[in-house]
């Protein structure tokens, strides 16, 4: 029974909402990696830093590097999708300056497509390069085309000199059909009663 109950949980992980290791990130280089760069990605407008790297000292939500967005920087990257389809899209964002982290706030505007998902903040007081605090923003999006564009813009806030808003860990994967959830629900719940039955099966004398 118990081989049962963890095959069924295994079955579950593959299909269940969340950054899972069993989900395909449809970002390519979605925490800057390759390269300890923006690779795979489109700066339109503005400027742009590579924050870290192997032995940098700087903290990253994932891995060894980030990029932060100048004033009134765009980023952008083109993903597969499918029309209808809902996505969980996520990211993590931070504060950065030269040789210290400012306290203040920066700001980013990310959109899914034509869709604007509003403005984010974060504040930098009290962080440093060992302890960014790198919050997660997390939404869940539908494509309306076969390609979406994710974009992060910097709008850019008085002085724009100190503000640069950090991002790393970029993710959009699919959001599980309402037909798998529910089937996985059911498959969990009789697994549960079979186990309980079982078990007053074995106690009863």
């Amino acid at each position: 029974m118990k081989t049962y109950l963890v095959t069924l949980l295994a079955v579950s992980a593959a299909f269940a909402p969340g950054r899972l290791s069993a989900q395909v990130n449809l970002v390519q280089n979605g925490s800057f990696e390759v390269n300890y760069s923006f690779s795979d990605w489109t700066l339109s407008y503005g400027s742009l830093v590579n924050l870290g790297g192997l032995g940098s000292g700087v903290q990253c939500a994932d891995g060894y590097n980030a990029v932060g967005l100048g004033w009134q920087s765009t980023l952008y990257q083109d993903v597969p999708t499918v029309v209808g389809q809902q996505y969980d899209f996520s990211f993590y964002m931070a504060d950065w300056y030269t040789d210290f982290v400012h306290a203040n706030v920066v700001s980013l505007n990310p959109s899914f497509g034509s869709t604007s998902l509003g403005t984010v903040s974060f504040s930098g007081a009290g962080k440093t390069y060992q302890n960014m605090g790198w919050e997660e923003f997390d939404y869940t999006v539908t494509a309306t085309s076969t390609s979406t564009q994710i974009t992060f813009y910097n709008p850019g806030v008085y002085p724009s000199d100190t503000r640069w808003p950090m991002i790393d860990d970029v993710w959009l994967t699919t959001v599980p059909e309402p037909s798998v959830s529910m089937l996985l629900f059911l498959s969990g719940a009789v697994v549960l009663s079979r186990c309980r039955r079982t078990s007053r099966m074995q106690r009863t004398p």
